[in-house]
Order: C-alpha cells, then structure tokens, then sequence
C-alpha cells in the first residue's frame, strides 16, 4: 500500500509501507537539503535497488543493504566480533547492530589474552583496582590465571565471607544465624522453610568452595 510520511525534520517519504515503516518500493526527499533517494526499501532503510542523490548533485546508483550501498560495505568490511570500539565512519546504530549480538561469556573467554590483561592492571598505582580485575578474572575464567593468583584471590575471599566480625557484607557465619532466626520465626510455615532450606544449600556450596583456601 502505497503512503506518504512526513518525519519531523520534515523528510517526506512516498511510498510502500509496512509496520509503519518505509518497505518496498519509494522516493524519500529532504526539502531543506534537496537530497533524495529513489528505489527499494526494507524495515525503514534503503535495501535493494536504488539512486540516492545529495544536495550537491553527487549521485550513488546500485544495490543497497540495510542502509549503505554494497560498494561502501565491501570496502569497509567490519569485522565480527566482540570489538568494542567504534570502527572508522560507524554509527551508534551501525555499532550496536555489530556488537552487541556477539558479546557473550564464551566470544569474550575465547578472546580473553591473560598476558595483555594483567599488565593492566599493574599499571593501576592503587592495589584495590589491581585486585579487584584479578578477582573478575576469577570469577569469570579461573583457568586463565596463574594458580599462585587464583591461591591468592581465594584466600581473600575465604577471609571475608568466613570473618567473625562485623564487616559491610554478610558473612557466612552471620547468613547462618539469620537463617536459624528466620526458621524459628517461621516454624509453621513450609513454604518459607523449603526457600530457606534452598538458601542455606547454596550458601554451603560457596562454603566448601572455600573452606580449604
């Protein structure tokens, strides 16, 4: 079907349209820059054959994907993967479309350079940051650490979550008596004793992760 749509710059598209965006075939105009473009559309971008004409006269004839014509995307071929910085000439749309479907645990495990990383971190002059990327390394790829730092990391972590003493966080020791308060206060009710019994399997899991650090 066959509409015409007026954008608020006041871009005027004529043409097929579909979910409320060009799709087909249709002439998009810019009265203010007298640029123009006319030929196939797909999910609002230009996709197929088309002429697209700039306000200088200049003109691109040829086949269009999603947006950029095939020329500009065989001579500026991104590459795919989970690079996160902008590549020459890119939009935000163009970044998002090309990153983020593949950022995931496994594209950056494969890509993870251990070497690269830890020299980085021994550039930070404050040893909180330089321990706190160890401990992302650790809890994301352990296998990717040196055993002297996975040795040194899990002893951290041991004394925290197993100190006796009052701290910031909740330790193993206190997570246990409030769940000895929780099921005397909830004697009755199975529900609440089945979650907390949950709770408690889980923290005994971190327990025995670190029992031997």
């Amino acid at each position: 079907m066959k509409k015409t749509i007026i954008f608020p710059d006041e871009t005027k598209y004529v043409g097929e349209v579909k979910n409320g965006k060009p799709h087909g075939k249709g002439t998009l105009t810019y009265p203010d820059k007298g640029g123009e473009y006319i030929g196939q559309w797909k999910n609002g971008k230009y996709h197929g054959q088309g002429e697209l004409t700039f306000d200088n006269g200049e003109k691109i004839i040829g086949n269009f994907i999603n947006g950029k014509h095939e020329h500009e995307l065989i001579n500026n071929k991104p590459i795919i993967d989970y690079n996160w910085r902008y590549l020459k000439g890119e939009s935000p749309d163009d970044y998002n479309d090309r990153v983020l479907p593949n950022i995931n645990h496994k594209s950056i495990k494969k890509k993870f350079n251990k070497t690269k990383f830890l020299k980085l971190l021994d550039k930070f002059t404050d040893e909180r940051y330089q321990f706190f990327g160890k401990k992302i390394i650790f809890q994301e790829a352990p296998e990717k650490l040196p055993a002297s730092l996975v040795k040194e990391v899990k002893k951290n972590i041991a004394e925290k979550i197993f100190s006796t003493e009052k701290q910031n966080w909740t330790t193993i020791p206190e997570f246990y008596k409030s769940i000895d308060d929780a099921r005397n206060k909830n004697e009755n009710d199975e529900l609440i004793l089945q979650k907390l019994d949950s709770y408690n399997n889980f923290v005994m899991e971190i327990e025995k992760k670190y029992e031997t650090a």
